[in-house]
């Protein structure tokens, strides 16, 4: 073997180790590259990964290292959240990203991102998509994880067959994939904390950061508002939806006050129709 072939050989053990988290990303997004696709292999996990760019590898280790390189730049750009190749406004919503744990998303973004040239306001759009659908998503447990790769994987090859990106393709085929508004209301009254603390984490900062601050009402009685806040979050007051939304529905009666318990309290989302602001209250029995 020529010290050319052993550099080769070495490398390529490198690499293979340096992308075994984030290798898998590079070959879901460009399968339909007819030079990355790997027979009998439509989709790569941590198990197949190493046959898959030891395939690769020996096919054309020179091109395919170049197309790993030039995907890993990429792919820096979205989990290195301070990474000055993105604007300000798309490093501000992959913190969002990253703070809702969507990792799954990745895989579309690193296709779009890389072969569809995106802007900055096309971009922040899109993320800020990923970052509501993993809101509700994470709230209802609908899809479930075990086919949310799958999910990302079919929206990179409707993008491929669609030969151009098309952010409405994305979002409505996404919302197909969710229980729907109903049953994430019906979430938002329940023990969420308890469900998914991350989540409701997520939801309070963001509705702090939109209001300003969250008002907490405490004291030995108070009431419960069990309403969905984070409507107000995803269609937002300066949305040309909410502004519809706005004319066409009359006021509705506040919820109906609810005790709890301390011992079984719930941490509820309330948003106040009459204020128009999102808030959060709860109570603390004596007994």
């Amino acid at each position: 073997m020529s010290i050319k072939s052993k550099l080769i050989a070495v490398l390529a053990l490198v690499t293979v180790f340096m992308f075994y988290l984030a290798g898998d990303n590079f070959y879901n997004a460009y399968k339909n590259d007819k030079s990355i696709a790997v027979p009998k292999k439509q989709k790569a996990t941590r198990s197949n990964i190493i046959d898959i760019y030891t395939t690769l590898i020996k096919l054309d280790a020179s091109s395919f290292f170049d197309k790993l390189y030039n995907s890993s730049e990429y792919y820096n750009r979205l989990i290195n959240l301070g990474n000055e190749s993105n604007s300000r406004e798309v490093r501000s919503s992959l913190i969002d990203l990253y703070n809702i744990s969507a990792a799954p998303s990745y895989v579309l973004l690193l296709y779009v991102f890389e072969k569809l040239q995106l802007s900055d306001n096309q971009k922040v759009e899109l993320i800020d998509y990923m970052v509501k659908f993993f809101v509700v998503r994470h709230i209802t447990n609908t899809p479930p994880t075990r086919d949310l790769d799958n999910i990302f994987i079919e929206v990179i090859s409707m993008l491929h067959n669609n030969n151009g990106y098309d952010f409405e393709l994305i979002s409505n085929f996404l919302k197909e994939k969710t229980s729907g508004f109903d049953n994430f209301k019906n979430k938002l009254s329940g023990s969420i904390y308890d469900e998914n603390s991350g989540a409701t984490r997520f939801i309070l900062c963001k509705i702090e950061d939109a209001n300003g601050q969250i008002t907490i009402l405490a004291g030995i009685a108070g009431t419960i508002w069990a309403a969905s806040a984070v409507h107000s979050y995803l269609n937002g007051p300066g949305s040309e939806k909410k502004k519809r939304e706005k004319k066409e529905k009359k006021a509705e009666p506040e919820p109906a006050v609810e005790e709890q318990a301390l011992s079984r309290a719930d941490i509820n989302l309330a948003y106040d129709p009459t204020l128009q602001q999102a808030q959060l209250k709860f109570s603390v029995p004596l007994n």
